[in-house]
């Protein structure tokens, strides 16, 4: 992406690195491997087949799962920076979901101060990339798994097949991780549906649920009267005079 910003007042050093970390949509992992920090970036840099998954020989339980929806999804983002070209002066760019605009009938949006961007160009491309998993409903869920996942960090990407919700190839990207204590057999992940992995979600097959038409005999009734209609029936069908059957249910 490329930033660039001056640090002007006093200032933590962590609230310096994670405003650019927002920019670059990364985030800061420790290698469990070697105890360093290592930077990480969500990217569609993966192929699905390629992934690990999560499925009933690793899974214990999922618990949380939840569907975003339309409703409260956001139709607008905009993006306020420090522009080079207009002498340094703050910006905005905006990003909008037309057609989910339309849906909702009205703007819904958010508002990012990212002073570390100072092009238009990169401010639009950014103000896009934050508006697109915002605009999606996503799932996400907390995932209880054994030790196999041992090895799994923030922001990797898997997949989920899970019957009970009739999940399949849902990728998932790791928000957080928690690998228990020494005693404790379970890894829980905290997982969001990546949005560079939608298209590929199935929710189910339908194979075992094709719809087949009833079909019914007819019969008697235990009962019928012929009355005249009330005239409300008349004026709405236009006649001057109608009679209602009555049928008792067989």
């Amino acid at each position: 992406y490329g930033v660039s910003g001056a640090v002007d007042s006093a200032k933590q050093a962590s609230a310096v690195i994670d405003d650019i970390l927002k920019v670059i949509n990364g985030s800061l992992v420790t290698d469990a491997a070697t105890g360093k920090l290592k930077l990480k970036l969500a990217r569609e840099d993966y192929i699905i087949a390629d992934l690990p998954a999560l499925n009933a020989s690793n899974i214990k339980s999922i618990s949380n799962f939840n569907r975003g929806s339309l409703d409260t999804a956001v139709n607008e983002v905009k993006i306020k920076y420090m522009s080079i070209a207009d002498g340094f002066t703050e910006r905005t760019a905006t990003a909008q979901n037309l057609g989910l605009r339309i849906h909702k009938g009205d703007s819904d949006g958010v508002s990012y101060d990212y002073m570390s961007i100072s092009t238009g160009a990169l401010a639009a491309k950014v103000a896009q990339r934050e508006l697109r998993p915002l605009s999606v409903p996503l799932g996400s869920c907390i995932v209880e798994c054994n030790r196999s996942m041992y090895d799994i960090e923030m922001l990797d990407v898997l997949t989920l097949d899970w019957p009970p919700l009739d999940v399949k190839g849902l990728v998932m990207r790791v928000m957080s991780v928690d690998v228990g204590s020494l005693n404790d057999s379970s890894i829980k992940l905290s997982v969001t549906q990546d949005v560079f992995g939608v298209q590929n979600t199935v929710y189910a097959d339908g194979g075992e649920r094709t719809w087949t038409r009833p079909v019914f005999e007819p019969t008697d009734p235990v009962s019928i009267q012929i009355v005249e209609a009330p005239t409300i029936f008349n004026e709405t069908a236009g006649l001057t005079k109608t009679v209602m059957v009555l049928a008792e249910q067989p």
